[in-house]
Formats: structure tokens, sequence, C-alpha cells
């Protein structure tokens, strides 16, 4: 920033009132080195450390972060050893202890975590055997019980953690079966069921979770049946129902769930239709709606949720159109619009939904227009503004939307330059600040948004340089750090952040 400048900000806002640009900055050391092919990062919630895990290098990388400067140093020693092909890390809540998952040797690394000085120590022993492509972990609320997933053998492995030291121990029995090809995984918010979606064999696994020691018993039976290829579960938050989309028969499987013993029984009918090959589903805040997502017909199906038995009724009509292969989804923070991103019709679908009966009714117009291929979308805090990534064309669409109505309406200008196929989109928590990761051309693009007409502005430099092909961004919770991870050459960026 000039002298002249700076003076003129100064004047304006008043001599010595800091000014918050939203402007990053690459650090005077503008990355970090990891290992090969780096691929998850976490910050711990102190924010004095970073950890990275890398892909081919089978190392975590661990920094101590300034928490004045946001700098990142290698530790002493920079890395731990991992299994091969560390893929997820993640940090217990008291910070006290690390797990990674190896996909590729079926092992769970563990390790001590110094909170003063943010070191990791293997425990002893350093990994726990999981199963054959271990894919999903999930800990329980009181963090005395870790589960994991196995894709390939069709099991779930269960773990009592000692909350003292951290360490696992396999329970007995170490594995429970799935069914073939465990996918989708959810726990009952009171903890005493757990539900495991099995896509071959077109059933769903059903545990009795105890409490005290976390091991998991099938119950009797230990499988419902499901439509073929069950894909996403959804439990409804006063634990009565569950529900199940079936991707290859083109319907949603909903069940009555005995709270008391967590037996799950067809309602009837056991099925509703929805559109083709649906995949996700969710439930309305207050259990009312139900809303499943078609990726073939390209459509969104809607379900009205009997409270008190929770059979759904189609809504009429059952379907709201949306573009081309839907993808991404959003929901305003007042619950009054949907928005749905079509990847192949470059369009953005918009819909208001009734608060009294859940129906969705696409508003006038249905949508709008795109760049070509959009992918992100993210909607203001405040509700006044709505971002889409164009993958393929290079920009970010920015729009207005009506608060009252919630119809969007195309800025002006009604787009902005990003990098070569921007991916991800992130704002900051204060609203002034846009940015934009751009895959191919190797840059952060970073915007000045205008909080009173959401316009974004180029701020200047419009891009700072990241590493090789960079893929996912983080700000610190102070705001004050923005870190990229760069896939193909082995480094983090770090910038800091007016």
């Amino acid at each position: 920033m000039s002298a002249l400048l700076q003076q003129a900000i100064m004047a304006a806002y008043g001599k010595g009132t800091p000014v918050h640009t939203g402007l990053l900055t690459p650090m005077s050391y503008a990355t970090v080195a990891t290992g090969a092919y780096p691929y998850g990062v976490t910050i711990s919630s102190d924010g004095t450390s970073v950890y990275v895990t890398n892909q081919s290098a089978n190392t975590l990388s661990q920094y101590t972060r300034n928490v004045s400067t946001g700098l990142l140093t290698p530790m002493s020693p920079a890395t731990v050893a991992t299994g091969a092909n560390p893929i997820s890390v993640t940090i217990s809540s008291d910070g006290t202890s690390v797990y990674v998952t190896n996909e590729s040797d079926g092992t769970l690394s563990q390790y001590t975590r110094n909170v003063s000085t943010g070191l990791l120590t293997p425990m002893s022993p350093a990994t726990v055997a999981t199963g054959t492509y271990p894919h999903g972990v999930a800990i329980s609320s009181d963090g005395t019980s870790v589960y994991v997933t196995n894709y390939i053998d069709s099991t779930l492995s269960q773990y009592t953690r000692n909350t003292s030291t951290g360490m696992l121990t396999p329970m007995s029995p170490a594995t429970v079966a799935t069914g073939t090809n465990p996918f989708g995984v959810a726990v009952s918010s009171d903890g005493t069921s757990v539900y495991v979606t099995n896509q071959i064999d077109g059933t769903l696994s059903q545990y009795t979770r105890n409490t005290s020691t976390g091991i998991l018993t099938p119950m009797s039976p230990n499988t419902v049946a499901t439509g073929a290829a069950p894909y996403g579960v959804a439990v409804s938050s006063d634990g009565t129902s569950v529900y199940v989309t079936n991707a290859s028969s083109d319907t949603l499987s909903q069940y009555t769930r005995n709270t008391s013993t967590g037996l799950l029984t067809p309602m009837s009918p056991n099925t509703v239709a929805t559109g083709t090959s649906p995949n996700g589903v969710t439930i309305s805040s207050d259990g009312t709606s139900v809303y499943v997502t078609n990726e073939i017909d390209g459509t969104l199906s809607q379900y009205t949720r009997n409270v008190s038995t929770g059979i759904l009724t189609p809504m009429s009509p059952n379907t709201v159109a949306t573009g081309a292969n839907p993808f991404g989804v959003a929901v305003s923070s007042d619950g009054k619009s949907v928005y749905v991103v079509n990847y192949s019709y470059n369009t953005l679908s918009q819909y208001t939904r009734n608060t009294s009966t859940g129906i969705l009714t696409p508003m006038s117009p249905n949508t709008v227009a795109t760049g070509t291929h959009p992918f992100g979308v993210a909607v203001s805090s405040d509700g006044k503004s709505v971002y889409v990534t164009n993958a393929s064309s290079s920009t970010l669409s920015q729009y207005t939307r009506n608060t009252s109505t919630g119809v969007l309406a195309p800025m002006n200008p009604n787009t902005v330059a990003t990098g070569s196929i921007p991916y991800g989109v992130t704002i900051s928590s204060d609203g002034t600040s846009v940015y934009v990761t751009n895959e191919s051309d190797n840059t952060l693009s970073q915007y000045t948004r205008n909080v009173s007409t959401g316009l974004l502005t180029p701020m200047s430099p419009a891009t700072v340089a990241t590493g090789t092909y960079p893929i996912s961004v983080t700000i610190s919770s102070d705001g004050t750090s923005v870190y990229v991870t760069n896939y193909s050459d082995g480094t983090l960026s770090q910038y800091t952040r007016n």
C-alpha cells in the first residue's frame, strides 16, 4: 500500500484507526515444506499447532504456529511416521490425542500430543489394527469409544479410548460384521444405537451400543432390508424415525425406531418413491419436511413427515425440477429459501419454502444463469448475497438476494474474474472478504465485499501465489491467518490477513 493511499485511508477513517481491508499478504515465508502429496490439514483448537498428512511420504508434518503472526515453524522433528497412505487427521476434544487413518495398511495411528509444545509422540503401540481400507471414523460424544468402517472387508472396528492416556484398545469383539461394502454410519442422538448402510447387499445393519463400554452388539435381527444400493441414512432428531435413500431402486425406505431398544420396523408403506438415483436426504429442523436430491433426473423430492408416526407423504407436487446434475444445495438462514447448483445446465435453481407446509415453490424466475459448470455456492450470513464458482468459465457469479422474497438478481457486474478453474469459495466471518482457490494457475483470488451492496472488488493485488494445484483453504479462528494446501508440490502456503 502506498504512503499516499495510506494517508487517504487514515483521513477517511480517523488518524490511527485500524483499517480492516481483508487483503492477504504472503508471510515472510510464503510456504513451508510438507511431505509428498499433502492431503489433510488441521489446526489445534488453541491455535498453536498445525498438522498435515502426507500421503506418499507416509508422514505427518507438525508445525508450531505463532499466534501473533500466524507463521508456521516446523517442529523438531518436522514429521512423525504414520502408516501407509495417511488420509485423515483428527484431534481429540481435550487436545491430548491425535489419530490418523492409514488406508493402505489397515491401521489407525495414535499419538500423544504435548499441549504445551504441540509435539506428537507415538503411543505404544504406535498403531492399532483396523479392517481392510478403513474409511469412516466416529467418536462417541463422551470420548470413550471410537468406531471405524472398513469398506473392503465389511466390518466396523470398535475401540475403547482411555480418556487419561488417549490409547485405543480393541473392544471384545474387535469388529462387528456389517453387510457388504458398508458406507454410511449414523449414531442415534441418545448414543444407544448405531446404524450402517450396506451398499452391495441392500441392508441396514443395526447395533445396540453399551453406553458404559461402547461395545456394539448386533440387534436381533441384525439387519433390516432396504432397497437396492442404500446410500444415505438420516435419523430424526426425536429419534423415532430412520430414513434411507436407495440409489438403484429409486426409493426412500422409512422405519419406525423403538426408542427403548433401537430396533427398526418398516413403516407401512415401507418405501416412498423418489426420482432417479436418490443420494442425499435431509430433514427440516422442525421435523415436518424431508427432501431428497435425485442426481440423474434433475429433481428434488419433497415429503411431509407426520411427526407422530414418522410416515412420509409426497407433497403436491412430489418433486420440483432442478437442472441437470444438481450438485450443491444451500438453505438461507431464515429457512425461507433453497438454492441448488445445476452443474450441467449452468444454472442455479431457486425455491421458496413454505415454513408451514414445507412445500418448495419455484421462484419466478425458477433459475438464474451462472457461468459454465457451476460448482460451489455460498450464502452470506446476512442473507443478502449469494456467490457461485464457475469452474469452466473461470468466474465467480454474484447475486443480490431479496431478503423478503428470496429471489436472486444478478449484480452489476454479474461476475468477477477468478483464476483458472475456481473450485472452493469462502467468506470471512465478518462478511468483508471473499477468497477463491484457483486450481490450474496456482493462485488464490481475494476480493473485498461491500457489506451494503454485496459487490465484490478484486483487491490489489487480485491474487496471491500458492503452490502447485491448491486445493483447500482455511482461515484461523481469529481471522489473522490463511493457509492453503498445495497438492502437487508438497507445501502449505501461509498468509497474514489484515
